[in-house]
């Protein structure tokens, strides 16, 4: 071994000790971190200090692999190693500087550690139960909306007469999580729509309620930007046929920006209608939607239903009536939310035992509930909460996709793989198929949804749910940053980072020296607004900063 001759085994044996002693606390600080200021301060710098070491062993095994390389070559040997880059007296001294201030580092803060009271605990220690037959709820599958799905289907089959206009607005309203898009997709989906309809059309408009954009992504658009162009494409588009149009998603409070949309929508054929997903009853009423529908929570019966499927081993009622009368309790607290009861049964679903789940019902719910404000997200949140911690970085990490993005299933294990988060103790195990169980553990979790499959049955991609997107954005805060809008700088404490490639790039982007990750959002199509001129540029304040993993 090369670090023999260099005598700093045991300086690196140390680092690693004392690297692996400290990580063995982050999981207890993480979660006592949002009421501890002080302790959030401390979790920064040791995530500084540990990323720096993991720096450190990366370049140590580099410059070890290089040399092995250079040493089987005798003749050059010499030559090499003495006039080259890679002299080893050199590199010897850089190495032992670095290895002893980030030894004092990891020292000094173990040392602090003992301020805040942290508990050891094993990284791995929260063990998520693996359903080995995939038996997640698919989107498909949904439960409890028969109803709903019959009535709103007689308002977009209707020809009614009395109707003047041409299109007419149909809008599904309700809180985060209700069901609104699955409810839309059953509805888009369903071959009655399909032989009524001559057109269908999805859009997923979330934040951004930009006419140009709207129509361009109804026209799937990949060349004209010229408004004028774009608006006689889509007039053309729907000029005289019945087309039904679902725009998902929409926050829009400005009746202006409705109507310019709406002008350029209004040539379909009589009988024509949109369907808008919203959580604002204000957004329903500027849109000229008749009877806006307001989608309520699951009754007691459906609600219990869904919870079974995902709560209990194959998906049936316990024959321990205490194990489900302590699920009709926790049940309860989720409100007849879909996307609540998904997510919370998915967690019971991995507690063993019957004093787990009075745990839960009896401490987590509890506390939930004596804090106040959104009951909802804080119910969602819990399953993160429970998640071991390199699921959670896994988990943080999606935040860089944007709303409603379709991530690739074996991009995003590898883009894991390349940052480090995925970790095997038996170094012949593929990196990659430990990664497919992080995912699939995140998916019997329900934290993706819209999971699409290949003909052999395995998942080639999925999606995000609002929430769940806004709560890794907020678990993450500035360690994940996604820039899609002008003028957003980039905090210097920044480790992950996605950019709208129809941006200009931020100058600050050079003050960024953490960062470990930079993806180009649609970095395939042609940038929008980043010039040949400005692409360089931004390759080339990449490539100073050292510390980066992964850029796309």
């Amino acid at each position: 071994m090369v670090a023999e001759n260099w005598h700093m085994r045991d300086d690196l044996e140390r680092l690693t000790e004392n690297m692996t002693d400290i990580k063995a606390v982050v999981l207890d600080a993480e979660e006592q971190q949002s009421t501890n200021h002080q302790l959030q301060v401390w979790l920064h710098r040791l995530r500084d200090a540990l990323d720096d070491a993991d720096n450190l062993l990366d370049d140590f095994s580099t410059e070890d692999k290089k040399l092995q390389v250079i040493t089987k070559d005798k003749k050059a040997k010499k030559v090499r190693i003495f006039f080259s880059s890679s002299n080893p007296l050199l590199f010897t001294f850089k190495m032992t500087q670095r290895v002893k201030d980030i030894g004092k580092r990891l020292e000094a803060l173990n040392v602090d550690r003992g301020i805040f009271k942290l508990t050891n605990r094993n990284l791995e220690e929260r063990v998520v139960k693996y359903r080995e037959t995939h038996s997640f709820i698919c989107e498909e599958d949904v439960i409890g909306r028969e109803k709903e799905k019959n009535h709103l289907l007689e308002l977009l089959l209707s020809t009614d007469v009395d109707i003047k206009e041409n299109v007419s607005v149909v809008s599904i309203v309700g809180i985060g999580g209700l069901g609104k898009t699955a409810l839309a997709q059953l509805l888009y989906n369903d071959k009655a729509i399909d032989f009524h309809f001559e057109l269908k059309m999805w859009v997923c408009v979330s934040d951004d309620f930009d006419v140009k954009t709207i129509a361009k992504k109804i026209l799937e658009s990949k060349t004209n930007d010229e408004m004028d162009r774009v608006q006689q494409e889509l007039r053309k588009k729907i000029e005289g046929r019945r087309y039904l149009l679902v725009l998902d998603d929409i926050w829009n409070e400005d009746r202006e920006h409705w109507l310019k949309l709406m002008t350029l929508l209004m040539d379909g054929a009589k009988g024509s209608k949109i369907i808008i997903t919203t959580r604002s009853e204000k957004v329903a009423k500027i849109s000229g939607s008749s009877s806006p529908f307001l989608l309520k929570g699951l009754d007691e019966e459906q609600a219990w239903k869904l919870f079974t499927k995902l709560a209990f081993e194959n998906g049936k009622e316990p024959h321990n009536q205490k194990l489900a009368s302590i699920g009709k309790d926790i049940l309860k607290k989720c409100s007849g939310v879909p996307l609540a009861i998904r997510s919370v049964g998915s967690l019971m679903y991995s507690m063993e035992t019957e004093n787990d789940w009075l745990n839960f019902k009896d401490k987590d719910l509890v506390k939930i509930y004596e804090e106040g404000g959104d009951t909802i997200l804080k119910l969602i949140k819990l399953s993160y909460d429970h998640l071991p911690i390199h699921l959670k970085r896994c988990f943080i990490f999606c935040s860089l996709f944007p709303k409603d993005y379709e991530i690739d299933k074996k991009v995003l294990i590898r883009l894991w793989v390349a940052e480090g988060f995925v970790q095997s103790s038996h170094q012949r195990t593929c990196l990659e198929h430990v990664g497919n169980e992080y995912f699939m553990n995140l998916v019997n979790r329900s934290f993706f949804q819209d999971l699409e499959k290949n003909i052999y049955g395995d998942i080639d991609s999925c999606k995000m749910h609002d929430i769940m997107h806004d709560m890794a954005k907020l678990v993450s805060g500035n360690d994940c940053v996604i820039i899609n809008e002008q003028g957003q700088n980039i905090d210097k404490r920044t480790r992950h980072l996605s950019l709208d490639s129809s941006l200009q790039v931020p100058s600050s982007l050079r003050e960024a020296a953490k960062l470990r990750t930079f993806l180009l959002q649609n970095h395939r199509k042609l940038p929008l607004g980043i010039s040949s001129r400005g692409m360089s540029d931004c390759y080339l304040i990449i490539s100073s900063l050292d510390q980066l993993r992964v850029g796309s």
